[in-house]
């Protein structure tokens, strides 16, 4: 029985046959979330079920409410149902998760261990306390986490693909390539993961094997903005520059906010004798980001503006 089903027998029985037939529970019930919120405003509020039952209604609004980024009122309904179901591991975790969402790391980490406490182990929950730990620079909490998750269960891509991250950023190039590869056997149809071993090579200053693997992420996922900055800046770096224009043109053309990806296109115009369009490239790139350093630098040395 899956956990839909599950949760419909908890408030079949908590709520009675009668409240089974209501529209008000098929909508608290359902997929469309606003038809979820006013199902579950309406047992809630004409007091239709209690505990561990009423625990689920809020759950599922809060749910609900998260869904369509309403953090505070999805924050609220948590806090209810925690308090009739304290020992469901399964409303720490989701309230953990939406504090991942909100960005405030030390409350989601709080509500994972709390779920880790009630159900050790849990792959789920430990998958995502690593990937929180990684985005908030903790990348030696996020590795043990994510090998943990990954002896559970060694054929899960996505985990592979975290832990790959979680070493790029600590730079282990080589251990991140390891990984991103583990994870192309078990997903080789994802355009992401190809970037992000291609970048590992880039860094690495493997500029070959980095632009085979950006051609691949481009061949799955042609709108992937990164692959095409990334190409060409390897291009640039293999001394063809004129090569790269194209790719360095698309980047920016399909994510027009990038900073990074207008510096190198900057960099391209210069090596191109492109110096008006190269510093037009280098000042974008600041407007988007005054804190973009390498534009900055590249605006000095060419007499633009003063150190």
């Amino acid at each position: 029985m899956n956990r839909a089903a599950l949760l419909l027998c908890s408030l079949i029985f908590s709520t009675g046959s009668a409240l089974a037939q209501s529209d008000a529970l098929e909508n608290c019930n359902g997929p469309e979330v606003n038809q979820v919120i006013q199902g579950c405003t309406e047992i809630i509020e004409k007091k239709q079920a209690d505990g561990d039952g009423l625990a689920d209604i809020y759950s599922r609004r809060a749910n609900a409410y998260g869904a369509l980024g309403k953090f505070k009122e999805s924050l609220d309904d948590f806090a209810k149902a925690i308090e009739l179901k304290p020992q469901d591991p399964n409303l720490y975790y989701n309230r953990g998760v939406l504090y991942s969402q909100t960005g405030d790391y030390a409350k989601s980490i709080g509500d994972l261990n709390k779920s880790l406490e009630l159900k050790p182990m849990s792959p789920e929950t430990l998958s995502h306390r690593g990937f929180v730990h990684s985005q908030h620079g903790n990348h030696d909490a996020a590795i043990a986490d994510l090998t943990a998750v990954i002896e559970l269960n060694p054929k899960n891509a996505l985990v592979y693909s975290h832990r790959g991250n979680a070493y790029l950023s600590k730079g282990d190039y080589d251990k991140a390539i390891a990984d991103y590869d583990e994870a192309i056997k078990l997903a080789p149809k994802v355009g992401q993961l190809y970037h992000d071993r291609g970048f590992s090579y880039q860094l690495k200053g493997d500029y070959k094997r980095a632009i085979a693997d950006f051609d691949k992420s481009i061949e799955l996922f042609p709108q992937n903005a990164q692959a095409y900055n990334n190409r060409a800046w390897s291009l640039f770096k293999t001394g063809n520059p004129k090569k790269g224009l194209p790719d360095a043109q698309k980047a920016v053309d399909l994510k027009k906010e990038s900073a990074a990806s207008w510096d190198t296109l900057g960099s391209i115009y210069e090596a191109l004798g492109q110096r008006d369009k190269a510093v037009e490239a280098y000042q974008t790139a600041m407007k988007l980001d005054p804190k973009q350093q390498t534009s900055r630098e590249h605006l000095v040395r060419l007499g633009v503006i003063s150190p």
